[in-house]
């Protein structure tokens, strides 16, 4: 099953009062991170990521602030590795059988 990952976005100014979403962007592909806990400070927000269900690749991370991209904040790129989470084979024989690779960022152009 995939799973979340906490992000911290360390800064400053932040309001606690304001809606912040972490917005992680390939090509048209999308996941927003929503705020982890209500505990937040001016200096420090925690995103809950959702797992990335798309292929790997370049990914772009920026902050949307009240539904407003954050221009300010920067942009963060990084790279979404192809990961395998499980095989399973339903048939010991040499010649055959069913093979099932489980795993995430796969392209599907590959």
């Amino acid at each position: 099953s995939l799973s979340s990952h906490l992000v911290t976005v360390r800064g400053g100014g932040f309001s606690l009062e304001n809606d912040y979403l972490l917005r992680v962007t390939r090509n048209s592909d999308v996941e927003d991170g929503v705020l982890a806990t209500e505990t937040r400070s001016h200096f420090e927000l925690v995103f809950n990521i959702p797992a990335w269900k798309y292929s790997g690749g370049t990914a772009s991370v920026s902050l949307v602030e009240n539904g407003i991209l954050r221009q300010d904040a920067g942009l963060l790129h990084f790279v979404i590795r192809a990961v395998f989470t499980s095989i399973r084979s339903f048939s010991g024989t040499v010649f055959g059988g069913i093979l099932i690779l489980n795993g995430v960022g796969w392209s599907d152009d590959a």
